[in-house]
């Protein structure tokens, strides 16, 4: 069994940092401002998410995810599939900043709690890809219409484009920002 789940948060400050306590009632994870912070915020509701699905024995594959002005949206494959729910969990995990070196860190796969705690640590969180880069050019090149507003049009190009680089949050600017 499978199905499509879509969902947009407007709080982009509250899973990305601003308000770490009310993430974690909310969402059950802490936040941290690292310099990729609303990466963090997306993967975050990823987590949500897929521990939701994961309750269930389901499993998930997001297909889109994207931040644009004061939202996230993302979009998901659902799947009743016990097999799939255990490569889900193996998606959940931390994410760590090293502050001192100002560098990136990366992502401690584990769930409920890794085994490291050098490092300041944000999460539970998404730790898989955040799109699917084969479905979204596809759905995107082969739905845009003539009918669509301006907009639209051009998210729909700005998904292409960036789904084609590395897995990192899509940030879609407005035009008047």
């Amino acid at each position: 069994m499978r199905g499509l789940l879509c969902i947009t948060a407007t709080d982009v400050g509250v899973l990305s940092g601003k308000y770490p306590i009310k993430c974690v009632r909310r969402y059950g994870a802490l936040p941290q401002k690292f310099p990729y912070r609303f990466e963090v915020g997306i993967r975050i509701l990823i987590s949500l998410i897929a521990r939701y699905a994961l309750s269930m024995d389901y499993g998930i594959q997001p297909l889109i995810s994207f931040l644009d002005g004061h939202y996230y949206r993302v979009c998901a494959l659902i799947l009743k599939d016990r097999a799939y729910a255990l490569e889900t969990l193996k998606n959940l995990g931390y994410a760590y900043y090293r502050p001192s070196t100002l560098q990136r860190g990366g992502f401690i796969p584990g769930y409920p709690i890794p085994t490291s705690t050098r490092y300041k640590l944000a999460g539970p969180l998404w730790i898989g890809n955040l799109w699917d880069t084969e479905f979204m050019v596809d759905h995107f090149t082969r739905n845009i219409k003539d009918y669509f507003s301006d907009r639209a049009k051009e998210i729909s190009r700005l998904v292409i484009e960036e789904s084609l680089g590395p897995q990192y949050t899509l940030r879609i600017n407005h035009r008047d920002q």
